[in-house]
């Protein structure tokens, strides 16, 4: 059984460009990577598009937990760069930050990024034509 102190919340943040710079932080390399997939498996990305109306969460389950020790405190922000499909589907997800547990606990991690790809959207869109694009997905942790 998990802590009744559980909070996670998913937050869904629209990323369409990115910066050029040599010092770039994980965000950015990991949009990258979705960028070179999307073109890839779709043949178009968006990091230039303008006009896009961004796909909308219609399933967004919570992760199962996993079962079994606990740790004493895990906190912090899991983020992933996901790839959204043109039919609504994750087709990538590149993790990007995850939280801090004590002790350790990978599974979390595991549970997080199953979640993650079973979530379904209403495609973003470039006059209303259905579209690829590349996202970030939150979940806060705070469990004590």
């Amino acid at each position: 059984m998990l802590p009744s102190s559980v909070a996670a919340i998913w937050i869904l943040a629209i990323a369409l460009s990115t910066a050029a710079d040599p010092k770039r932080d994980p965000t950015e390399v990991r949009m990258d990577r979705c960028y070179k997939t999307s073109r890839e498996l779709f043949g178009e990305d968006l990091s230039m598009a303008e006009k896009v109306q961004p796909p909308k969460a219609l399933r967004t389950p919570r992760p199962d937990y996993p079962t079994g020790s606990v740790p004493g405190t895990c906190s912090g922000l899991s983020s992933h760069v996901i790839l959204i499909s043109p039919q609504g589907r994750v087709r990538g997800a590149w993790i990007v930050n995850e939280p801090r547990c004590e002790p350790p606990w990978p599974e979390l991690t595991k549970a997080i990024r199953a979640a993650i790809w079973t979530r379904q959207f209403e495609p973003a869109t470039v006059d209303g034509r259905p579209v690829p694009i590349c996202a970030l997905a939150m979940t806060i942790i705070d469990w004590r």
